[in-house]
């Protein structure tokens, strides 16, 4: 199965959460695992979510170093991770935001990018 995770900031805080999308009246929430998931410091919680951070993971979106990617859900790119591709022989590296948008994965930058097997993840889009 392909069943994806997402990610997102909660309400009033910097802190993000990952785990299964709920929603309750009008309210989104992700009940998940916070915190650091590579560290022993992480909680599970069903925690409201800002919307506009929302980003999507598919099991079999990686990066180069088998981090999990996750995609944007907002035009602005807010929330998806930023990715940047291998060294070039130049030494420049380009980067962009990955979006998820009518069932693509694109990654918004000016420039050509590798495939994922070429790019690592460096942050969240805020």
């Amino acid at each position: 199965m392909n069943i994806p995770i997402y990610r997102s900031k909660k309400i009033d805080s910097d802190e993000y959460v990952v785990g299964n999308l709920n929603k309750v009246n009008d309210n989104l929430y992700i009940n998940g695992f916070t915190g650091d998931l590579d560290d022993t410091d992480y909680g599970y919680g069903f925690d409201e979510i800002d919307t506009t951070t929302v980003a999507i993971h598919f099991p079999d979106m990686l990066d180069s170093e088998n981090n999990p990617i996750f995609a944007s859900l907002s035009k602005s790119g807010k929330g998806g991770d930023i990715m940047e591709s291998e060294k070039f022989k130049n030494n420049m590296a380009l980067n962009g935001v990955v979006k998820y948008d009518k069932g693509r994965i694109s990654i918004d930058t000016s420039g050509f990018m590798p495939k994922f097997e070429k790019l690592k993840i460096i942050g969240i889009q805020e």
